[in-house]
């Protein structure tokens, strides 16, 4: 992709990598944060684990939503295939080299 197009698409791509880390990081030091708070034998470990577990989620709920957004914006365009036949001998790689 070239010119404006291609411009949006690679801000829209780094904003949307940005608001990901940065919901990522708060539902890791919240849900981290509310574990520790229960303060229980292996309190640490399951903090660690679960938080990341639900870290995981938010990435593949991002994730999703890219796809979806992707989808909706860019929806696939049938290409016209051109027969060879029917492409003049002026426009071939190597002149002469048209259909036999």
């Amino acid at each position: 992709m070239a010119g404006l197009a291609g411009g949006l698409v690679e801000t829209m791509r780094e904003i949307g990598g940005g608001i990901t880390v940065a919901a990522v990081a708060t539902v890791l030091t919240s849900h981290s944060r509310t574990l520790l708070a229960a303060r229980t034998s292996d309190a640490d470990l399951t903090a660690a684990t679960h938080a990341f577990h639900s870290a995981y989620w938010v990435v593949v709920a991002a994730a999703v939503l890219g796809l979806v957004t992707a989808v909706a914006a860019f929806p696939p365009t049938p290409t016209a295939v051109a027969d060879a036949s029917e492409v003049p001998a002026s426009q071939h790689a190597v002149s002469g080299a048209g259909p036999a």
